[in-house]
């Protein structure tokens, strides 16, 4: 806006020769300035988080039957889909914003967020685009946030703490796993597997990322564990170790103690060159401000 349109938009009010033309001129551009900045603000507003246009979330009673999930399963579907038949809102916040090991790094949850479980079905407004799977889960991530926001009332924060961590890193002598493709199916990274007691063991992948591998890792390892390795791209492995007189065939995810994990540490370094080491850093921990059992559908 400048001082000519000012005087034209003043018209004949006052002449420009007059003692307090100069002031109002002023005054005017200055109030007619202040409102095009309030009417360009408005116009550039931030674009609303996307949400679901539908979504079903029932309570799975404690005696329905044990529901059995195959390799590969996500409940991450093409068009923005969320489906999974059995599920805990703890699972659901882990999706949502993506947490490492929430057994550790979430916290503030009450009992029956990690244990009751749901059935719950989401979908997005017709006509929502078909998305590459990086594109896909990133879009059902943000909402699920809106839906949790929603239906369970959650509020959460995060915050970064310096903590007992494990470094993964490359032992001395470098990777004995072999490096492959990308998986196609489902999953954007490929799957590890680990089945562990104090006596046997079985660590397994197709083709996952080294995130992939860490987060297996630090179910057992009951920390975070952060990938150092510098390594990009997908590795398969199948390694299997068992003490004399086992075959190594009956490893449980359960009765892991000391002796156990000792296994485990000592046949990564050995069988993929990978070594774990405790130390200390920085990991992201979620806090649940608040939450409560969902609204009804």
């Amino acid at each position: 806006m400048t001082s000519a349109m000012i005087q034209v938009l003043v018209g004949g009010l006052l002449e420009a020769t007059s003692p307090m033309s100069a002031l109002i001129r002023s005054v005017f551009g200055g109030i007619l300035f202040a409102a095009l900045i309030a009417v360009g603000g408005q116009a550039e507003e931030a674009p609303e988080e996307p949400r679901f246009a539908v979504a079903s979330i029932h309570p799975v009673s404690s005696n329905a039957p044990v529901a059995y999930f195959g390799a590969g399963f996500t409940p991450i579907r093409p068009g923005g889909q969320y489906i999974h038949p059995r599920t805990t809102l703890m699972g659901m916040i882990t999706l949502a914003y993506n947490i490492d090991f929430p057994a550790v790094t979430l916290e503030g949850l009450p009992k029956w967020a990690r244990s009751q479980q749901y059935d719950v079905a989401a979908k997005p407004h017709a006509g929502f685009p078909l998305l590459s799977q990086a594109e896909n889960l990133a879009q059902v991530r943000l909402m699920m946030r809106g839906l949790l926001k929603e239906r369970f009332g959650l509020r959460v924060h995060s915050e970064t703490r310096l903590g007992p961590v494990v470094s993964m890193e490359i032992a001395k002598g470098g990777i004995r796993m072999k490096k492959v493709s990308a998986p196609s199916g489902p999953n954007l990274e490929g799957r590890a597997d680990l089945a562990l007691d104090d006596v046997s063991g079985r660590l397994i992948s197709r083709g996952c990322t080294m995130s992939e591998l860490r987060r297996v890792l630090a179910i057992f390892l009951r920390r975070p564990v952060l990938d150092r390795t510098g390594l990009a791209g997908f590795y398969a492995f199948d390694v299997r170790w068992a003490e004399p007189g086992n075959s190594g065939m009956g490893a449980l995810s359960s009765g892991v103690g000391t002796v156990g994990l000792e296994h485990l540490t000592s046949n990564v370094r050995r069988q993929l060159g990978l070594q774990l080491k405790g130390t200390n850093g920085s990991v992201e921990y979620w806090v649940v401000d608040q939450v409560k059992e969902p609204t009804p559908n």
